[in-house]
């Protein structure tokens, strides 16, 4: 990151969809970075249906990706994070789409992550979204990424008409140490597993 930023290479003009439990908002490293929010979060506590800060499943515009967890923030700072109270991100100059499929406590579904996915396809070209990244996994472990769920998902053709659009999608290979494979969605064949 040192030697592209010394180069010239910041991340200006380009924005990057993260896919997570959402951003801190009024961060003073991340403010001004943000282009766009949208949460698809199901599965809320007690009475509420969603878990997105209306209470909903589904929210757009301000406020919509805000983060109770933490996580996505983190994320989005390593990112492009401005350096006033942390240190910068590896491309400060790049915006972010923030996108919150993930509960307070971490946890979603995969149907609000490929709802997400979605709406990428129809919408990366208003904000320049070259990159999506997605530091999420189911937590199982996939040697063969010719079988389900890494190939014939609906998350995995989602992942494919992304690349097929010039986008690079980068996920999460897993935190359980796995040496035969990695989870899904990282074991998609078109996807950058890190």
């Amino acid at each position: 990151a040192d030697h592209a930023a010394a180069v010239g290479f910041t991340g200006f003009g380009v924005s990057v969809a993260v896919l997570d439990s959402g951003i801190d908002t009024d961060h003073p490293d991340l403010l001004d970075d943000i282009v766009e929010e949208q949460c698809w979060c199901s599965g809320g506590a007690g009475p509420v249906v969603g878990c997105c800060p209306n209470g909903a499943e589904t929210m757009s515009g301000t406020g919509a990706a805000e983060d109770g967890n933490g996580h996505g923030t983190s994320v989005s700072g390593i990112l492009t994070s401005g350096g006033v109270v942390s240190a910068s991100g590896v491309a400060p100059d790049t915006g972010i789409v923030a996108i919150k499929v993930l509960d307070d406590s971490g946890g979603g579904s995969f149907s609000d992550v490929d709802s997400a996915l979605d709406w990428l396809i129809t919408n990366h070209a208003v904000n320049n979204v070259r990159v999506v990244n997605l530091s999420l996994g189911d937590g199982a472990e996939y040697a063969d990424p010719l079988t389900f769920p890494c190939t014939g998902s609906i998350t995995t053709n989602a992942i494919n008409d992304l690349v097929d659009a010039g986008i690079a999608v980068v996920v999460a290979s897993g935190n359980d140490g796995y040496d035969g494979g990695v989870s899904f969605p990282a074991c998609v064949p078109a996807a950058i597993s890190v």
